[in-house]
């Protein structure tokens, strides 16, 4: 994606959240590294995904991202990083960079 079309993208899901009228959750203003599960989600907060399998699950489920993509290129995404999934499953982290590192 060229910058435009990022900028593009990051204005539509920001439509999109005026739109669906959502707020802000409140200010973490210590490191959320630092906090227990149970204070993050009492502030509405999670941790990022540390696996592609759980971040492609939550890339899935993201409707405004997939409305701002189009189905097209949101599908496309999800079948390529399946296609990953598959390919390197067992794999060392060597393996996979040996692997894509200079595919892209």
């Amino acid at each position: 994606m060229s910058a435009a079309e990022v900028a593009e993208l990051a204005s539509d899901l920001g439509l999109a959240g005026i739109e669906r009228q959502l707020e802000l959750p409140p200010e973490i203003t210590v490191d959320p590294a630092s906090l227990p599960d149970d204070e993050l989600a009492a502030v509405g907060a999670a941790r990022l995904p540390t696996t592609l399998d759980q971040a492609l699950d939550r890339f899935r489920h993201c409707e405004p991202l997939a409305e701002a993509m189009g189905s097209a290129l949101f599908d496309t995404i999800i079948a390529i990083r399946e296609a990953e999934l598959t390919r390197f499953e067992g794999a060392s982290e060597e393996e996979i960079v040996a692997a894509t590192r200079f595919r892209y």
